[in-house]
């Protein structure tokens, strides 16, 4: 047998293959709930994040269901959509690996901006913040300003290289059939209002120049992406 190329996986890949695996085998069937996060993550000795994205994993490959309130079961397989892409076809980078990043290098952009953003720096945030404000006003998200309000901020944080870091996170979403999952059914209606509080409060930061309350505002935003995510995808007891 010829010698084979040696393949990276993301850890929530590998964890995702191994409850597939004992899916497929019949450890666990058609119907059943998957043990919680908490016990799969001692068992696997990962983390609770990884096995969330190996769950969003084996939703996006049709293998699980996701019951918000109940929690995570098996499919039966005949039932599978055949658009469906196969576990092993997904190899994108995880959500909570992607918005971690984010914390770090946005956290510190804002903290920068804080002491350098310019009067027309301000006036683009608040003209991506009002559209967001106006999309939420009527039950909807408005991706692209809220996207456009991140990227001044990284800009105005005047270092070439955490700007240039940020800007590669951002096409880690594009085509990404993870993130599509999240997009398609996360209930983002009633999460809105509250990110527009987030970004009025990092807008205000940066406004009066208050580096370390930007920064913070900044963590506390991403996290609460993090959390609701976290939450969806949650196989709690």
């Amino acid at each position: 047998m010829p010698i084979q190329p040696v393949i990276r996986m993301p850890l929530y890949r590998q964890v995702a293959e191994q409850l597939a695996g004992l899916i497929r085998n019949g450890e666990y069937r058609p119907g059943q709930r998957l043990p919680s996060d908490r016990d799969l993550a001692r068992m696997l000795q990962v983390s609770r994040p990884t096995i969330r994205e190996a769950v969003i994993a084996l939703d996006v490959a049709g293998l699980v269901q996701v019951r918000p309130g109940a929690g995570i079961f098996v499919r039966d397989p005949a039932r599978s959509e055949s658009h469906r892409p196969h576990l092993e076809n997904i190899s994108d980078p995880g959500p909570f690996e992607v918005i971690e990043a984010r914390r770090h290098l946005e956290g510190e952009a804002a903290f920068l901006a804080a002491n350098r953003i310019t009067r027309a720096d301000l006036d683009q945030l608040q003209t991506h913040f009002d559209a967001m404000k106006q999309a939420a006003a009527t039950g909807h998200g408005d991706l692209a300003a809220d996207i456009a309000f991140h990227r001044v901020i990284a800009r105005a944080c005047g270092n070439i290289f955490i700007t240039a870091a940020i800007e590669a996170t951002w096409p880690l979403r594009e085509g990404n059939a993870l993130w599509q999952r999240l997009e398609r059914d996360l209930p983002l209606e009633s999460l809105q209002p509250l990110v527009v509080d987030d970004h009025a409060a990092i807008l205000e930061a940066l406004s009066k120049g208050r580096v370390e309350t930007a920064r913070t505002a900044m963590h506390f935003h991403l996290d609460r992406v993090r959390e609701a995510i976290g939450r969806f995808f949650s196989v709690e007891e």
